[in-house]
C-alpha cells in the first residue's frame, strides 16, 4: 500500500502522510456505504440532524479549518475562512429550503 504525502506549497514543509486503500478497500467501503443507503433514505429529520450538526461545526471551527486548507493550498488564511463559511452557508440552505425528494442524495 502506498503513501500520500501534503507538502504546504508556500513552505515546502511536509504536513502529513496518509495511506492509499488498495482496491479491495475501495470496494469494501463503497458496499458499506450502499448497504447504508436504505435506512438513510428514510429518516429525513435524521440527515437534516447530520447537515445541521456540520453546519455548526463548520462554524465553530472555521479557523482552525481554514489553517489546514491555507498550510495544504497556499491561499491566504482570509480566502480560507471565506471557504469554509461558504460551506457553511451551502449546507445551511440546504437544510432551510430544499424539500425532503431533494435531500434523498
Amino acid at each position: 500500500m502506498g503513501q500520500i504525502t501534503t507538502v504546504n506549497p508556500s513552505t515546502g514543509e511536509e504536513i502529513t502522510t496518509f495511506s492509499t486503500m488498495d482496491k479491495d478497500q475501495v470496494f469494501g467501503l463503497v458496499g458499506k456505504a450502499k448497504r447504508a443507503y436504505p435506512e438513510w433514505k428514510k429518516d429525513y429529520e435524521k440527515r437534516r440532524s447530520y447537515i445541521y450538526n456540520l453546519v455548526e461545526y463548520l462554524r465553530k471551527n472555521k479557523t482552525k479549518l481554514a489553517k489546514v486548507a491555507t498550510s495544504e493550498m497556499g491561499k491566504p488564511l482570509k480566502e480560507s475562512i471565506g471557504e469554509v463559511e461558504k460551506c457553511a452557508w451551502a449546507l445551511e440552505c440546504i437544510k432551510h429550503r430544499c424539500k425532503k425528494k431533494f435531500l434523498v442524495f
